[in-house]
């Protein structure tokens, strides 16, 4: 005979959401957690016996003690920081013997209409700044003059206001 599973209607669902709501949490069996971590140590121990079995056949040793595998380790290490020292050394190289132009940006051949836009008013905008800051040293030659023209227009503009 053929199940069938039906969906939890509206009803059903309030209520059970009202009861993990005011649980928390739904809790894994008990027993998951030994189960899970019994798993967990068989492949550990799966895995070291296999990287023993192959460390004894590289070295051609049947038994294998401590000193053994300490020479085992450092052969390794050393291997390894062979490695390091031999990239450490090309990357050296490299940024050495590659010719590199760090003066500037390079000149855009193929500007788009937007990048000519910005650049026409980044020079048109330092123009003005030149000319006025020509404008304000020909004119004024010191804050103090600035400031004294500025309040004599101040109290110009007051004495207008007032009368």
């Amino acid at each position: 005979m053929k199940e069938e599973y039906r969906y939890l209607n509206d009803e059903e669902l309030e209520a059970f959401l009202k009861e993990v709501e005011k649980d928390s949490i739904i809790k894994a069996p008990v027993y998951l957690k030994s189960q899970i971590m019994g798993e967990v140590f068989k492949l550990a121990e799966q895995e070291e016996q296999s990287s023993l079995k192959s460390v004894s056949i590289v070295s051609g040793i049947n038994s294998f003690d401590a000193v053994e595998r300490k020479k085992v380790v450092q052969k390794q290490f050393m291997a390894y920081s062979v490695k390091i020292l031999a990239a450490a050394a090309m990357a050296i190289f490299c940024l050495t013997a590659v010719p590199l132009d760090f003066t500037g940006i390079p000149e855009l051949k193929n500007e788009s209409r937007i990048e000519r836009r910005i650049n026409e008013d980044m020079e048109r905008y330092e123009e003005e700044n030149r000319k006025l800051l020509n404008d304000s040293k020909g004119n004024k030659s010191n804050l103090g003059e600035l400031i004294e023209n500025k309040s004599q227009d101040l109290v110009h503009m007051w004495s207008e206001l007032t009368n």
